[in-house]
């Protein structure tokens, strides 16, 4: 029912402290393709199809002790 999807990773990231001040930054980036997906066309029937998925992602926090 579902296909599989072959991923590549990437994740980094920094933390750190300056004083009271603490902070966090961090990037990811996921691509991934699909080739032989079947669609189901309600029309037609069983469609053969490919995806590419490609995302990017951004995390950060700023705290202060008080």
């Amino acid at each position: 029912m579902f296909g599989k999807v072959d991923f590549t990773v990437f994740t980094t990231g920094v933390s750190g402290s300056i004083g009271k001040f603490s902070f966090a930054f961090g990037v990811n980036s996921r691509r991934g393709t699909i080739d032989n997906l079947v669609v189901q066309n309600l029309i037609t029937g069983p469609v053969q199809a490919s995806l590419q998925i490609k995302t990017i992602g951004i995390t950060y926090a700023l705290n202060y002790e008080f």
